[in-house]
């Protein structure tokens, strides 16, 4: 593996490199003292597929912020490189949507540790929509439009290949779509009643891939992801042909 040092890094104090502070953004799932032995023995099954969706998507950023690599196919000319400065590094980690599979767990346990995990998560993606939005009027170069267009584009981009319609939104909106209708920062970003957004494992797929196909891999995974719940619309589409 190749150094992938940023040129901010020997100056971390003064400078901090995304890469560096990303790293102790890697969420946990609640300790296990937490949940009753008990109750830990009767999850449903259904409930741990959903664990290990979520711990792979983990996983992925965990990767991906310590060794990592960006191949999300779209076009972009010149190709972007994630690791070329500080600015591309925030806005690929970005991309990676949060996990939002927690609707259908069943158990009580279930949802203490999928709270736990999505605490954390969405600090993690707090903060990085935070050290972006300090930075919002820079330049992206060589593309010519502002760290704020680049993520509105993304947004633009998770939500047309999610198939479910507005669930993204870049770090600066029209003001009539903030806060109180009147704020156009975009931080913490919500639905109309300043709740999360919520995503399924489908919709997550479909980003992750960049086909917007739940069944096509690509992206992140060109041969699709592992786990029972991907792995499920995987094999639907091989049975298909």
């Amino acid at each position: 593996m190749k150094n992938i040092k940023s040129k901010n890094q020997e100056n971390q104090i003064e400078n901090p490199d995304p890469t560096f502070v990303l790293c102790f953004l890697i969420p946990l799932v609640a300790p296990e003292d937490d949940v009753d032995p008990d109750a830990k023995r009767n999850i449903p099954k259904s409930d741990k597929d959903i664990f290990e969706f979520a711990l792979n998507l983990e996983y992925l950023e965990a990767e991906f912020f310590l060794y990592g690599s960006l191949a999300f196919g779209r076009p972009l000319f010149p190709p972007f490189n994630p690791y070329a400065n500080d600015i591309n590094y925030l806005l690929a980690s970005y991309i990676i949507p949060y996990v939002g599979a927690n609707q259908k767990l069943q158990s009580a346990s279930s949802k203490l540790l999928i709270a736990g995990l999505l605490g954390v998560e969405s600090g993690q993606d707090a903060v990085i929509r935070t050290l972006l939005y300090q930075r919002a009027k820079e330049t992206v170069i060589p593309y010519g439009i502002t760290v704020a267009e680049f993520t509105n584009k993304i947004s633009i981009l998770r939500n047309n290949l999610g198939h479910n319609g507005i669930k993204d939104e870049g770090i600066i909106v029209p003001a009539f779509l903030g806060v109180e209708k009147r704020m156009p920062g975009n931080i913490l970003t919500g639905n109309k009643y300043s709740l999360a957004y919520g995503r399924k494992p489908e919709e997550i797929l479909r980003i992750l891939y960049g086909t917007g196909k739940v069944d096509v891999g690509g992206g992140f995974y060109p041969n699709g992801a592992n786990g029972t719940i991907a792995r499920k619309f995987l094999k639907r589409k091989s049975l298909e042909v």
